[in-house]
């Protein structure tokens, strides 16, 4: 057995993945280095382990950050029109987010929809961090801040283990973690001055 994507934790099968948890505290590096002290990570409605290990990473990042962050984790559940209500009351609160996290391509393009909506700028006001990557945000403009996918690398070392797999090689039960590249992009600049 290969397991293409993390495993739940307690579950030992050979695995290959994105290391979520460096991505994590990768983009918590990026994000407080940037000045920003109130963040906010978006929860998928069902995280999958890679959403959970991101989390784990940002917010081990931040509590040993040498400055304080207020790191807000807002579950983006229920409907369209009822997490969009919730992402402007939070962008238009007084203590709105100054940068949002999520591991999710939909919600990093929603908030960046609500936060145009709200009248938020966006890096100015806002920035927008995705763990993942699309081929959709390839081509989009703003290029939106992001870890770019490892597929190529992924694939190949998936290959690999199958073929040592069906030749009866037994295989080592820890993940092999793959680090995508940064990229920058325009929905991420320094947090606004107060």
């Amino acid at each position: 057995t290969l397991v293409l994507g993390s495993c739940a934790p307690g579950v030992e099968l050979p695995s290959n993945d994105v290391d979520f948890r460096a991505i994590g505290w990768h983009a918590a590096g990026r994000i407080i280095g940037l000045g920003h002290r109130r963040v906010t990570m978006l929860q998928p409605p069902r995280p999958l382990p890679g959403d959970l290990a991101a989390q784990d990473g940002f917010l081990a990042y931040a509590q040993q950050a040498s400055v304080q962050v207020v790191v807000r984790v807002m579950p983006a559940d229920g409907s369209r029109m009822l997490w969009g209500t919730r992402i402007r009351a939070l962008l238009l609160s007084p203590n709105a987010p100054t940068a949002v996290f999520t591991t999710r391509v939909t919600h990093a393009l929603g908030v960046i929809y609500h936060g145009f909506a709200a009248g938020r700028r966006i890096p100015a006001d806002l920035s927008v961090v995705l763990g993942k990557s699309d081929l959709m945000l390839e081509t989009a403009l703003p290029e939106v801040a992001r870890y770019r996918d490892v597929h190529l690398r992924q694939s190949a070392l998936a290959m690999r283990v199958v073929e040592a797999l069906l030749a009866g090689h037994s295989m080592s039960r820890k993940p092999t973690l793959l680090v995508p590249s940064f990229v920058a992009g325009a929905t991420l600049g320094p947090a606004p001055v107060q």
